[in-house]
């Protein structure tokens, strides 16, 4: 997803700096939109403000913009009509929410962006991380629901 988070980060560029904020777009929309164009997921563009309020840690520094975009393109990745149990979305998350916190120390954007923001206070890094995480996770899925399998098994 990487050329995918660039791309939408990019775009900004093209507008003199004084409208830049204008045309931009959070964390959460930038990891939705992302996954939409690289998994083929047909969000309609409306659609994406359903994740605009959880940019900066919903405004307000707690859980990252970034990890909950994600999320809800996992949901629409995965997600089955019902009835299911949404096994695969379900271990899809899990595994995610794992490897993020692993990788960022935190799950709330006040840890997350003075530790991994770029040079300019963007979030762009951990936008492109957190892509690749996404990629790491559904390139893996079946393993990753095998694992959960086992384990669920072993609780019984």
């Amino acid at each position: 997803m990487k050329e995918h988070i660039q791309a939408i980060i990019d775009q900004e560029k093209q507008y003199p700096q004084e409208e830049r904020m204008l045309h931009h777009y959070n964390c959460a929309e930038t990891l939705l939109m992302a996954a939409d164009r690289k998994y083929r997921l047909d969000i309609p563009e409306e659609y994406v403000r359903l994740v605009l309020p959880y940019g900066g840690g919903m405004n307000t520094g707690h859980t990252c913009g970034a990890l909950l975009g994600a999320l809800a393109a996992f949901g629409r990745l995965y997600g089955e009509d019902k009835p299911t149990l949404n096994t695969k979305m379900k271990a899809a998350v899990k595994a995610y929410v794992h490897l993020f916190e692993e990788t960022f120390h935190s799950l709330d954007c006040a840890g997350i962006r003075p530790a991994f923001k770029d040079e300019n206070g963007s979030c762009a890094p951990v936008m492109v991380k957190a892509g690749e995480l996404f990629d790491y996770v559904s390139e893996h899925i079946d393993e990753i629901c095998e694992e959960e399998r086992k384990k669920q098994a072993e609780k019984k």
